[in-house]
């Protein structure tokens, strides 16, 4: 019953029908061949009973053949998912490394700024040395006209 639902006119017509231009592929098949490709999508089924040459397959075989298939699908689906995750985690990290750079950036041009800042002052600071040492040395010669006016 399965079997002509699934199938359906394709079973009733001969190898030869010119109606039904796929028949042929089913027609050729035993029960028990067409029972089993009943796992794979209909859309499929052609396809699979050409590339593997379904007819000349024991039941053993065909039934690898249809398991092989399945984990093939099964493992691409896997991959497929690993792949979309790895993706989504490369595309995070993308953003991390794009924020990272910014913060980099930032930071470069915090610290040249800083370091303008630091050679002003360190200028700034030598001048202020220099000044120093004048202020010091008119210091000591008005102590020592101070004191060379006493002594007169």
């Amino acid at each position: 019953m399965q079997l002509c639902e699934e199938y359906g006119t394709k079973l009733l017509a001969s190898p030869d029908s010119d109606g039904h231009p796929d028949s042929s592929l089913v027609t050729n098949l035993t029960y028990t061949q067409a029972l089993i490709l009943l796992g794979i999508l209909e859309e499929e089924r052609d396809e699979f009973i050409v590339e593997y040459d379904v007819e000349s397959m024991t039941k053993l075989e065909l039934q690898q053949a249809v398991k092989d298939r399945d984990l093939a699908i099964q493992e691409k689906k896997d991959l497929q998912k690993d792949l979309n995750l790895k993706s989504s985690e490369l595309a995070q990290l993308t953003t991390l490394t794009q924020g990272l750079e910014q913060q980099v950036k930032d930071y470069k041009s915090k610290y040249s700024a800083e370091q303008e800042k630091v050679t002003s002052k360190q200028r700034e600071l030598e001048t202020d040395k220099e000044e120093t040492t004048s202020a010091r040395k008119i210091a000591i010669r008005i102590q020592n006209i101070k004191i060379e006016q006493r002594d007169l």
